[in-house]
């Protein structure tokens, strides 16, 4: 597990090809997504590398619900009384009321592919065959500045899921994009801006049109949901992304 901090109080912590953000404010902390099912204590771990513990958490912020980025998310509510917000339309996901993620026999299909074995291997073993889905959930809509550290207003990005949202965090120059837009390639791992593989898209031509939505947010830095951060601006790495496409 690794902790990096991006900006001052922005942690991107990086784990089994996921990533989840710590924003920090004083003696408060957001959390941006929860990992894997099995990463409640990388969480926690997470927390404690910073000089914190989940006493500290004011709300866990959803990117989306899939069972890379909830992981962890019911287990942070039902022990320590964290709400957890994702965007209306993620709702019914994060309830488990509904499923928009690539199907196991997709990924069955492709494990001729020792890439995609490889991933399929560490998914199982961070507990991906399955998901505790939320049993309570906070919703906004898309542009709510959010009441919690860091002050994030949600970018309603539709594609990978309904409700896939991204946050800007205005006053430290950052963007948190979940899967919306990653700068890692899930299965081969090259490193770049690119949207999410197709068959991990729920509408595919709608998540690339979507991306459109982070060109003008005023940003230095932007985190995602698998890959390193990237340095430039949210327009440049949507130029790089579509150039990849």
């Amino acid at each position: 597990m690794e902790v990096l901090e991006v900006a001052p109080g922005v942690y991107q912590v990086t784990a089994s090809r996921v990533s989840w953000q710590l924003i920090v404010e004083g003696d408060s902390i957001t959390v941006v997504d929860a990992g894997w099912p099995r990463d409640y204590k990388r969480v926690v771990a997470s927390l404690e590398q910073i000089g914190h513990s989940p006493g500290s958490v004011d709300a866990v912020l959803l990117t989306h619900a899939h069972v890379d980025h909830m992981g962890a998310a019911e287990k942070l509510r039902s022990l320590h009384d964290i709400p957890v917000r994702a965007h209306q339309e993620e709702s019914e996901l994060a309830l488990g009321l509904r499923h928009e993620s690539i199907t196991t026999a997709k990924v069955i299909s492709q494990m001729w592919r020792p890439s995609v074995f490889r991933f399929a291997l560490m998914s199982l073993g961070r507990g991906g065959a399955s998901v505790t889905p939320l049993t309570a959930i906070e919703t906004f809509q898309d542009g709510a500045t959010l009441d919690t550290p860091g002050s994030p207003i949600a970018i309603h990005v539709p594609g990978h899921t309904s409700g896939s949202t991204a946050y800007h965090l205005g006053d430290k120059g950052v963007l948190i994009t979940g899967d919306a837009l990653v700068t890692t390639h899930l299965y081969t791992r090259e490193v770049g801006a690119r949207v999410m593989p197709a068959e991990f898209n729920h509408d595919h031509e709608l998540a690339i049109s979507s991306i459109g939505r982070l060109e003008d947010i005023d940003a230095t830095v932007v985190l995602t949901g698998h890959g390193p951060p990237y340095e430039g601006s949210p327009k440049r790495a949507v130029e790089e992304a579509t150039a990849r496409l």
